[in-house]
């Protein structure tokens, strides 16, 4: 696992899968199937398609538990799945997942949040780390369903 972003109010980390980026998009989007997999992100309603609208509960079980709104704003399958949420101008982030393929060493997920408005500067600083351990265990979760055997 790599933490590669540091940069201010972005946070970033990334995973080597040993699956094709096939895979891992299907993953990825099949929002229904988180719960059987995933503790990070243990839910999301709506549909992995521009416009959607999405609901999703976060670290349930923690004491960081929460639900976060938003909207799906860009997809390109299989390479690119990016929602935002929050409120402008206060607090407001936008995540994206990007896949590529790396013939020798499998496919690179990155997930990655870039933060903005009023309050981001401080709640990032204040939360900087836990937000990193879920971005790592939901990629650790990740590549764990991805490579499993079928």
């Amino acid at each position: 696992m790599d933490i590669i972003a540091w940069d201010g109010l972005t946070i970033a980390v990334s995973v080597t899968v040993a699956a094709e980026p096939s895979t891992v998009w299907a993953v990825l989007t099949r929002f229904d199937a988180y719960p059987e997999w995933s503790r990070a992100i243990s839910r999301i309603e709506g549909k992995p398609v521009p416009g959607s609208r999405l609901h999703a509960w976060l670290a349930q079980g923690t004491p960081f538990a929460r639900e976060m709104g938003g909207q799906i704003v860009d997809v390109d399958q299989p390479l690119r799945l990016v929602w935002e949420g929050g409120v402008p101008g206060e607090f407001f982030g936008r995540h994206s997942f990007d896949i590529t393929s790396n013939q020798r060493a499998g496919t690179c997920v990155t997930s990655s949040e870039t933060f903005s408005g009023a309050l981001a500067p401080a709640v990032v600083e204040e939360h900087r780390s836990m937000i990193e351990a879920e971005f790592c265990q939901f990629l650790v979760e990740l590549k764990g369903r991805c490579e499993a055997p079928r």
